[in-house]
């Protein structure tokens, strides 16, 4: 079961992907998906901060594919 799940999380991102922040202090940033750590639902997603491309890491949870 945790093989699919797994392989349903990382297909659920893709490095490129823009991401929206829907959750903690980086709320309703957006960037570019860096990495991803499908076994601890994280990404590493680059985001612009004062027009400075910066790498946070969030959980799955904390943000959702942008438009």
């Amino acid at each position: 079961e945790s093989e699919t799940k797994n392989a349903t999380s990382s297909s659920l991102y893709n490095v490129g992907d823009k991401i929206q922040v829907i959750d903690g202090p980086f709320d309703s940033f957006s960037g570019f998906v860096e990495e991803i750590d499908a076994e601890a639902q994280r990404l590493k997603i680059s985001v612009s901060i004062f027009g400075k491309a910066t790498p946070i890491e969030l959980s799955f949870n904390q943000v959702k594919k942008g438009q």
